[in-house]
């Protein structure tokens, strides 16, 4: 393992993008099934799995950002 942080984020990233493609009653519907307010039941699924990609990307940019390597700055270009 060259670097933990990229293995570790690129297999959670990897395996929510197996979850949707799975083809899982949450996600796709042959038929109207209805759900609360009589809305589709795979929407909410689609919603739960967007918002957990959105607060992961939003951790994932707060771990990057304290990262060494994003904090060095080509010096040769500013002179």
């Amino acid at each position: 393992m060259k670097d933990r942080f990229n293995t570790i984020w690129g297999a959670i990233f990897t395996g929510l993008f197996v979850l949707i493609m799975l083809p899982l009653p949450c996600f796709v519907n042959e038929s109207y099934i209805p759900g609360p307010f009589g809305v589709p039941n795979y929407i909410y699924g689609w919603l739960a799995v967007g918002v957990t990609t959105v607060i992961l990307i939003l951790i994932w940019t707060r771990m990057a950002l304290k990262r060494p390597e994003y904090h060095e700055f080509d010096e040769k270009e500013d002179k």
